[in-house]
């Protein structure tokens, strides 16, 4: 697929070069340079300006839900209770994340492609992605090419091995099942027309939104919609090993006080000193995922409210986990408004700093 195709993923019926180019010339918000990994600029038409957003979803979720791979890696190398890391040097746990990374990366390109195109990908369509994902040109990762190609040597792997690609496949299939079960319940992938453009219709996939007022930018993954009870529900792919287990926050939000808080930074130090406990370690992706996929939803709820095209109300979000050794995909789905006030008493937060 053409680059332009993979990164403005811009659908209509005869979807060419030229009308991804015409709105990728209108678009208010863009990516940054290929090198610069979830960047953001805002572009102002109106005033002719142009602004580096503060942060990407991504990096407003680190600020409280850190993780330094090179730090984890080591520790887990050296004493590790997991089976799946004992007895692993640290370049070879690196290796497992990568990994994982790359068939994420992959898994949610062909899903895109799948959603505005129909495609179902070969086996030898997804050989090819491996070798550009080999010389380091398809995937965005925190490995640069170097120590990315020591790896290679040090445990002498090959990537064409048919095991990826039937992995890979795997993890495509189970999000065909995903969107089957949506098909199923009445929803379907929102289309609407572009901002500018009405002629050209754009699908709701790897969509990036924005909120001027906290100056944070993201791409969420799938946007579904039924038409019969106009409800909405956001859903992102997480290919990952890890099993997503769910807890129940509403005791906990219910003891915040969020009055007594002064600085943004402090928003989640509650729910950080739970997951510190061991046996709370399981919960620490749920309590991420539901963050990153709740400020999409806020973003979505206050700043797109006005938009005469995009009449948006939403009670339910889907973390969605695609993994190869599972039997099918695992959906897990929290309320909406399970982080809102939070993310409100950031947003004024950060407001009352400007």
């Amino acid at each position: 697929m053409n680059k332009y195709l993979r990164h403005h993923p811009l659908a209509s019926r005869k979807l060419t070069l030229e009308t991804v180019e015409h709105l990728e010339k209108k678009s208010k918000i863009k990516w940054a340079p290929k090198n610069q990994k979830h960047v953001y600029t805002y572009y102002n038409y109106n005033e002719g300006t142009k602004k580096k957003l503060w942060k990407s979803v991504t990096g407003l979720k680190s600020i409280y839900f850190s993780f330094n791979s090179e730090v984890i890696s080591k520790s887990l190398s050296l004493k590790s209770k997991n089976k799946k890391y004992q007895g692993k040097s640290q370049v070879e746990i690196m290796w497992l994340w990568f990994e994982s990374a790359g068939f994420g990366t992959i898994v949610h390109n062909k899903q895109e492609s799948h959603t505005l195109f129909g495609t179902i990908p070969s086996e030898q369509d997804v050989r090819r992605t491996l070798l550009k994902w080999r010389i380091g040109d398809a995937v965005d990762i925190s490995m640069n090419k170097n120590y990315y190609l020591q790896c290679m040597r040090t445990l002498k792997l090959d990537l064409f091995s048919a095991k990826y690609a039937v992995c890979i496949l795997k993890q495509f299939n189970f999000g065909l099942m995903y969107k089957k079960k949506m098909h199923e319940d009445g929803f379907e992938i929102y289309t609407y027309p572009f901002d500018f453009e009405k002629k050209f219709i754009q699908k709701a996939v790897e969509i990036k939104i924005y909120s001027e007022k906290m100056g944070v930018g993201g791409t969420l993954d799938e946007l579904w919609y039924n038409p019969k009870t106009k409800v909405w529900i956001v859903s992102d792919w997480k290919c990952t090993s890890k099993k997503i287990v769910k807890i129940n926050l509403k005791k906990i939000n219910s003891q915040l006080h969020l009055k007594k808080i002064k600085d943004y930074k402090d928003m989640f130090s509650d729910l950080q000193n739970i997951v510190r406990k061991p046996q709370f370690w399981v919960n620490k992706s749920y309590i991420e995922y539901a963050l990153q996929l709740s400020i999409y939803h806020y973003i979505l709820k206050t700043c797109y409210k006005n938009n005469s095209n995009f009449k948006y109300k939403c009670n339910e979000i889907h973390i969605v986990r695609l993994w190869h050794e599972e039997d099918g995909p695992q959906v897990i789905s929290f309320r909406s408004n399970l982080f809102e006030d939070r993310i409100r008493k950031i947003e004024e937060l950060l407001n009352s700093k400007k």
